[in-house]
C-alpha cells in the first residue's frame, strides 16, 4: 500500500507544479499559443473544395500577419476563409495544388513578390514539403492528435514550446535575460497577430534588414529578367487552370517599408519585374504602391504590420478587392 500512497503523492506534487508554473507565466505576460505546424496546416487544406464561394489565402508570413480572418469573415461571411500561408516560404507549389484540385473553384488571394516568382520553387522557399505531407502522410490518427494538440495549447500556456525550459536556462546563462513574451502569436486558423511593443524593436529591425540584405546579395547572380519571365509563364498555368473552372486569383504585394522597399528596389525594381508579372498574368494583381490606402501603412520591422493596424488594413484590401470587382 506504501507504493500506492507514494504514486498519489507523486501525481498530486506534479499536478501542482504545474498548477504553480502555468500561473506564473501567465503573471509574466505569457499567454496560450497555438504552434503552427504541417499537421495544422493540412487540417486547413483538407477544407478546400467543399464551396464555391470559398477564399484561399496563399503566401507567406506577411500574409498570415497582415490579414485579419476574423475581419475577413465578418465582411464576408458566406465565404469560407482558408488560410494555407506559410512563414518564410513562397506560395508557388501550393497555387500549383490548388489548380491540380478539380474540386476547388473558389477565390485565391496570393501574397506574391517578385523574388518568389523568380526563386518560389528553390527547396529554401518551396511549400513542397507540406503539399506532400498532406496527399501522403496526413491521416485519420494524424488529425485527430492535432486537434487535441489545438485543445491543449490554446488553453495552457505551459506546452507552448517557446517556454521550453532548456531556451529559457540558456537565455539566462549566456545573455542574463528572462524570457519575455512572444511578440508573435498564432490562433487556430493559423493567422496570426504580432504586437512590435513586446520587442527591442530597434535591434529587430535591424536583425531584418541585415537578414534580407544577406539573402537577396546571395540571389542577386540568378537574377535574371529573362528567366523571371520564363517562371511568370508557368505560374500562369496554373492560374488558367483555376480560371477555366470558374475559380479567380489575386496576386498582391503587401506593404513594406523603409529600408526593405528601398532593398527590393535595388534587387527587384517594380517597374522591371512586378510590372511585367502584372502585364503577362490573367490573374487580378494589386501593389500596394499603387493603391494610396494601401500605401498609408507603416511596418514596424520594415516587413509586416502591427496588429493594431491588421484590422484596418483587411479593410482596406476588402475594399480595394470589391472596387476590381472581384468581390
Amino acid at each position: 500500500m506504501h507504493w500506492k500512497r507514494s504514486w498519489i503523492i507523486a501525481v498530486v506534487a506534479a499536478f501542482v507544479l504545474l498548477v504553480c508554473l502555468e500561473i506564473f507565466w501567465r503573471s509574466q505576460g505569457h499567454q496560450p499559443a497555438i504552434v503552427d505546424d504541417m499537421r495544422l496546416w493540412s487540417l486547413e487544406r483538407e477544407k478546400v473544395g467543399n464551396s464555391v464561394n470559398e477564399i484561399v489565402l496563399l503566401g507567406s508570413s506577411r500574409m498570415q500577419t497582415d490579414v485579419s480572418t476574423k475581419t475577413l469573415k465578418e465582411l464576408l461571411p458566406t465565404h469560407p476563409i482558408i488560410n494555407l500561408s506559410i512563414d518564410g516560404s513562397c506560395a508557388n507549389a501550393t497555387l500549383r495544388d490548388l489548380a491540380e484540385d478539380e474540386n476547388f473553384s473558389g477565390l485565391v488571394l496570393c501574397d506574391m513578390t517578385s523574388q518568389c516568382v523568380l526563386f518560389g520553387d528553390d527547396n529554401k522557399l518551396s511549400q513542397n514539403a507540406h503539399i506532400r505531407y498532406y496527399h501522403r502522410m496526413f491521416n485519420l490518427n494524424n488529425k485527430l492528435n492535432r486537434i487535441i494538440a489545438t485543445m491543449v495549447q490554446k488553453n495552457l500556456t505551459i506546452v507552448d514550446p517557446y517556454l521550453n525550459l532548456q531556451k529559457i536556462l540558456g537565455l539566462i546563462v549566456t545573455k542574463r535575460e528572462f524570457r519575455q513574451p512572444n511578440y508573435l502569436k498564432t490562433s487556430e486558423d493559423r493567422s496570426r497577430s504580432a504586437d512590435y511593443q513586446k520587442t527591442n524593436l530597434g535591434l529587430h529591425k535591424a536583425k531584418r534588414i541585415e537578414k534580407i540584405e544577406e539573402i537577396y546579395q546571395a540571389l542577386a547572380p540568378a537574377i535574371r529578367k529573362d528567366v523571371f519571365l520564363d517562371k511568370v509563364y508557368g505560374i500562369e498555368n496554373a492560374v488558367k487552370r483555376i480560371q477555366k473552372r470558374g475559380g479567380k486569383v489575386v496576386f498582391i504585394e503587401f506593404p513594406v517599408s523603409g529600408e526593405h522597399w528601398n532593398i527590393d528596389e535595388k534587387y527587384f525594381p517594380k517597374t522591371t519585374y512586378w510590372n511585367s508579372f502584372a502585364t503577362l498574368t490573367t490573374a487580378d494583381t494589386i501593389h500596394f504602391k499603387d493603391v494610396d490606402s494601401l500605401n498609408n501603412f507603416d511596418c514596424p520591422d520594415t516587413s509586416h504590420l502591427d496588429f493594431r493596424d491588421k484590422d484596418e488594413f483587411t479593410k482596406q484590401l476588402y475594399a480595394e478587392l470589391v472596387k476590381k470587382g472581384i468581390l
